[in-house]
């Protein structure tokens, strides 16, 4: 259930592919919340970094981590892109299924 050890997590900026996601499946974020080590409601979602409703890095010394626990429309916009260039490329092969 963890893949991070949380010490020295308060330090560090939070961002996360899915807060809903990362809540109910971020084992080691969510072992760090229960142990105190931080509170969800200071995670920033990917998308709002993107959309620039929130800042990333501030400096140079401010470390961040980034949890993803994967979701199924990122695995779909790879796939398509991984698509796209390979008929781009002529490198693409029709398989019956």
């Amino acid at each position: 259930m963890r893949e991070v050890q949380v010490v020295g997590l308060p330090k560090l900026r939070v961002f996360v592919d899915s807060l809903e996601a990362v809540l109910e499946e971020g084992g080691d974020l969510i072992q760090a919340i229960r142990e105190g080590y931080c509170v969800a409601s200071d995670f920033t979602e990917i998308g709002e970094l993107l959309s620039n409703s929130q800042l990333g890095r501030t400096n140079d010394g401010e470390i961040t981590f980034f949890k993803s626990v994967g979701l199924a429309v990122q695995d779909t916009a790879v796939a398509f892109e991984i698509f796209k260039r390979a008929v781009k490329s002529n490198k693409i092969t029709q398989v019956d299924l």
